[in-house]
């Protein structure tokens, strides 16, 4: 299978990706509880959908935000590999920093990079909406807006360790660990609104 086949239908494979090693398998357990929390449960039928999956890009947006924390580990010089379940889209990155500092930056790296890559989405459907069919923009939007509401939720709850979690680990770390990867994280949301709002008023 080919690394496309697994980013968009979740196909078992094996890959290195920019020097990471990255798998696709199948997870033999039953589906853990901790998406259901990040989305209060109000979902729970459709993460149990395949389907789903594809049509909101689960394995892509997985992908994207464990690659952000290889990248981010990659900067200290620290190896890592990734696996991506595919039968309950959830995503894991082996790797550690050496310093509290270090592993909050890559803890954060992950719904950083995440919502990042949805507001490239964001904008592509502001800017292509005159151009495409609507039902696209729409998929295109949406599916963004669901996993930028989804990495937010993430963030909270595992900051609260409710579970085990990017920001639960930087939370066990300390408060001023947790207090400068959530501004970091609320000035990155800040600055998409503002971007994404000039970007509308000047395509409509």
């Amino acid at each position: 299978m080919s690394l496309i086949t697994s980013l968009l239908f979740g196909s078992e494979g094996s890959y290195n990706v920019l020097g990471v090693d990255v798998t696709f398998k199948k997870k033999p357990q039953t589906r853990s509880s901790e998406l259901d929390i990040i989305i209060l449960k109000l979902a729970t039928k459709c993460l149990d959908n395949k389907f789903f999956f594809i049509i909101i890009q689960g394995y892509l947006h997985v992908f994207i935000h464990e690659m952000s924390h290889a990248m981010a580990s990659r900067l200290f010089s620290i190896g890592s590999n990734i696996i991506i379940l595919t039968n309950t889209c959830e995503g894991t990155t082996n790797c550690k920093g050496n310093t509290y500092w270090e592993d909050t930056m890559i803890n954060a790296a992950g719904s950083m990079g995440s919502i990042a890559f949805c507001t490239c989405k964001l904008a592509l459907a502001i800017i292509l909406k005159k151009y495409i069919p609507f039902p696209i923009t729409l998929v295109l939007g949406s599916s963004a807006l669901i996993w930028i509401a989804g990495e937010l939720g993430y963030t909270f709850f595992s900051a609260l360790q409710i579970y085990v979690g990017d920001y639960g680990q930087i939370a066990r770390y300390g408060n001023i660990y947790l207090a400068v990867a959530s501004v970091a994280i609320l000035a990155e949301c800040i600055l998409i609104a503002f971007l994404l709002t000039t970007l509308n008023a000047c395509y409509n």
